[in-house]
């Protein structure tokens, strides 16, 4: 298999662990509909964790591509830090957008925030940091910061 995309400001010219986990992400979500109709209810805490897992291990593969695995893993951390606590405040005070919280279906979690959460804040970075991009350029770093802060605040106001 080869991919012949840019990620990240890497261009992908052979089979990349990114370009794997990515198919095996979309062979994910296609299947997901299909096994919980077979598989039934119980089984949705899985196969969603299935999704954000290959999803997420996708983005750190992208990541690690362009910038080196030491930083790819720096911002997976902080980003997953951050996202946590932000979450652990907004699920607990309903600051800033209202009251919320989570349901127990997805384990583990951490003082109600299932663990689940902060990695999909990780996995749309990349989408957030496209937005950023294309709406502000990146040769000015704080208005790329704040074009992607807000793309990343309205898909998170959608959800």
């Amino acid at each position: 298999m080869t991919s012949r995309l840019t990620v990240a400001g890497v261009r992908l010219t052979r089979a990349t662990p990114f370009a794997i986990l990515s198919v095996v992400w979309v062979v994910t979500m296609v299947a997901t509909p299909i096994l919980m109709a077979v598989l039934g209810e119980p089984t949705w805490p899985a196969i969603i964790s299935a999704g954000v897992l290959f999803q997420t291990l996708a983005v750190l593969a992208a990541l690690s591509e362009a910038w080196g695995v030491r930083r790819a893993m720096s911002v997976a951390a902080a980003v997953a830090g951050l996202a946590l606590v932000a979450e652990m405040i907004g699920s607990h005070t309903g600051l800033p957008f209202g009251q919320y919280t989570y349901t127990d279906r997805l384990q583990p979690q951490i003082t109600g925030v299932p663990v689940l959460v902060p990695l999909a804040w990780l996995m749309m970075l990349p989408a957030a940091w496209a937005v950023g991009a294309r709406v502000a350029g990146t040769e000015h770093r704080l208005r790329f910061v704040g074009a992607s802060a807000a793309a990343f605040t309205a898909w998170d106001l959608f959800l």
